[in-house]
């Protein structure tokens, strides 16, 4: 029995039958010809490339110690949040509900480490009331003072993780050039495989473990200085609340897992240079050495309802960045646009009177 060999072509997926006259193989569909030992090698490459691999063995397991922890659950939304025994009722910090009843809290899982607050109440008052002054679309009666008075300080559950990574990749890419040739301008594309690997360490991925805090919100809110972590007290969440972890862990591997693999990609993307168009054709991490810790991070947090929706705006309690998602004031939007396109036709208008002087 007589095997047919035939090949593919790596740019168009079409037949790429031998070429006498040019001694090459040549693509029947977009014409690409390719060196035979070339094409050889790619395929040589194609059979060996690797997959991800993320193995992070026996991550470390926190213990379930909640010693002179006490949970707060809201009867308005069913939010639970944690503190010591010397905090009182508060405001939901997820519904904006007053009224919030303290039962005992069986099992707190203990966190490996806390990042203190460095923002005092008062601080975070006048950072909010100056960020809130600021957008001048905000509805008159959403007034600062009111939403400033129910600011909460909130210890919200992280998951961080460390790990090492082995990262390849191979891209397409092209270079082209243009000639005269008689009456003709030619222009010749030369396409390449491009390789490269990453060897890239982690240190602290932060990876939000509630599952009532938006984690676009939270995320928005790194980095956080993990140089200022310590080891978990009780005494550092006199006054504040702590959220407790309620998503599945390892739901959140498989977040930094993704995480990790998009960093080392553009890691290798970056490097890529001279040539005038590239195109990922596959990459591979592998991971090792990984570990993961269960954190409390600061933020200072407020959920307000306005005209039947809830808004939850954010303040990272070590830096001071603010996020969040704020009501506005339709009217207010379409002055500032009618200002700003009168303000942008004046330039304008300034803009081409000049050119007609100079000519």
């Amino acid at each position: 029995m007589t095997n047919i060999v035939g090949y593919k072509c790596p740019n168009c997926g079409a037949s790429i039958p031998f070429d006498a006259t040019k001694g090459n193989l040549v693509c029947q569909h977009c014409r690409t010809e390719y060196e035979i030992s070339a094409l050889n090698e790619y395929n040589d490459i194609i059979s060996t490339t690797q997959s991800d691999e993320y193995n992070w063995g026996e991550l470390n397991n926190t213990n379930l110690d909640g010693t002179g922890m006490k949970t707060y659950v809201c009867p308005s939304c069913g939010g639970a949040v944690s503190g010591d025994s010397t905090l009182g009722a508060a405001v939901c910090p997820y519904c904006g509900n007053s009224v919030i009843s303290p039962t005992e809290f069986d099992g707190m899982l203990k966190p490996d480490l806390i990042v203190p607050f460095t923002l005092s109440k008062e601080d975070a008052k006048t950072k909010f009331a100056e960020f809130l002054n600021s957008k001048k679309a905000l509805p008159d009666d959403f007034k600062p003072a009111r939403v400033l008075e129910k600011i909460q300080g909130m210890y919200v559950p992280y998951w961080l993780f460390d790990a090492k990574s082995d990262g390849s990749a191979r891209f397409k890419a092209t270079r082209s050039h243009t000639f005269r040739e008689g009456d003709y301008n030619v222009t010749v594309t030369e396409h390449y495989y491009a390789y490269r690997d990453a060897h890239i360490s982690f240190d602290k991925i932060p990876v939000d473990a509630s599952i009532k805090l938006d984690n676009t919100l939270l995320e928005s809110l790194e980095p956080f200085n993990y140089q200022k972590a310590v080891d978990f007290n009780t005494a550092y969440l006199s006054g504040f609340m702590a959220d407790k972890y309620d998503d599945d862990p390892e739901e959140a591997v498989k977040r930094v897992n993704e995480r990790i693999k998009n960093s080392v990609i553009r890691a290798m993307t970056s490097s890529l240079t001279g040539y005038q168009s590239f195109t990922l054709d596959s990459a591979s991490v592998r991971l090792k050495e990984g570990d993961r810790y269960y954190s409390l991070l600061p933020v200072y947090i407020y959920s307000a309802k306005y005209e039947g929706k809830v808004y939850t705006f954010a303040m990272n309690g070590q830096t001071g960045k603010i996020v969040g998602d704020l009501p506005a004031d339709s009217s207010k939007l379409s002055k500032s646009f009618i200002s700003t396109f009168f303000l942008f036709f004046v330039i304008a208008a300034l803009i081409m009177s000049a050119l007609m002087f100079v000519l």
